[in-house]
Order: structure tokens, then sequence, then C-alpha cells
């Protein structure tokens, strides 16, 4: 089973909602209803489980986690590439000025 990310708060509302959810679709019934009890479950095990796969893919990693390197994400990870030299950085915003000058038909007056 995957880690808990969720916080206290986070899962008590997902049960809420999910529950919620439930209750309205089954209550409305058709496909519509039954979509949103659908989804209501999903809520509700999000808040059960304790673990959303999409905060989990949004989140930053631990750098803790990552420092380790028989973890499976710390291979995935590149250095960065640190700050640029500013007369570098310089010439390729005139250059990208110049390739894109003018953009469009010059303003009206």
């Amino acid at each position: 089973m995957a880690e808990q990310n969720l916080s206290g708060f986070e899962r008590a509302t997902s049960i809420a909602l999910g529950l919620a959810a439930i209750g309205m679709g089954i209550r409305r019934g058709g496909i519509s209803g039954w979509m949103g009890a659908a989804a209501g479950v999903l809520a509700a095990k999000r808040g059960f489980t304790g673990h959303c796969a999409m905060k989990a893919a949004i989140t930053p990693a631990d750098p803790e986690v990552l420092s380790h390197q028989d973890h499976p994400a710390a291979a995935a990870v590149a250095p960065s590439p640190g700050i640029a030299d500013a007369s570098v950085s310089e010439s390729r915003i005139d250059h990208a000025l110049e390739e894109t000058f003018p953009a469009s038909d010059p303003i009206s007056p």
C-alpha cells in the first residue's frame, strides 16, 4: 500500500464529502446519479486510505528521500544546470527578439 500523504483534515473532508456524494447520487438515480455516487466512492476511498495519487504526482518529492541512491526516484532527478552567465542570457534574449520582430502588423494610430 502506498504511504499516506493526506493530513487528518483532508482525510475527514474526503470521507464526509464522499459519503454525501454517494447518498445524493443514489437518491438522484439515473446515469448522472450513479456517476456522482461513483465519484463519492473514490473520494471516500481517498479519505479512508489517506493516499491521493494526484497529490503524490504534483507534490515535490522529499529531498531526504531522494538522497538515498537505492530509491527509484533518485535516478529520475537531474542535476540543476546552475545560474546562467548574464551575457549569454542577454544574447539569447536579443536573438529571440530579432527573430520575432515584427511579430505582427504594426500598431495603427
